[in-house]
């Protein structure tokens, strides 16, 4: 079964998604000021993180949806 995790980190206002195993060796790279990407070692992206992720004290829901690639929500 394929995974999603989510981390999300109010006190430091980041938000993490990995979509892949991001229990083994891992490289992040910076893409811009608010984005970083992580790999694992083979150079595949397992991850993303936002920073500056600022909820104000609001809850978090997540929803995860499916859909074809020919039909965006």
């Amino acid at each position: 079964m394929a995974q999603i995790k989510v981390v999300h980190d109010p006190e430091h206002h980041t938000l993490m998604v990995f979509f892949g195993d991001p229990g083994g060796e891992v490289q992040s790279e910076a893409i811009d000021d608010q984005t970083v990407i992580f790999r694992d070692e083979h150079g595949n992206i397992i991850g993303v993180e936002k920073l500056e992720y600022d909820t104000s004290g609001v809850a978090v829901s997540v929803t995860v949806e499916t859909h074809s690639s020919t039909q965006m929500p």
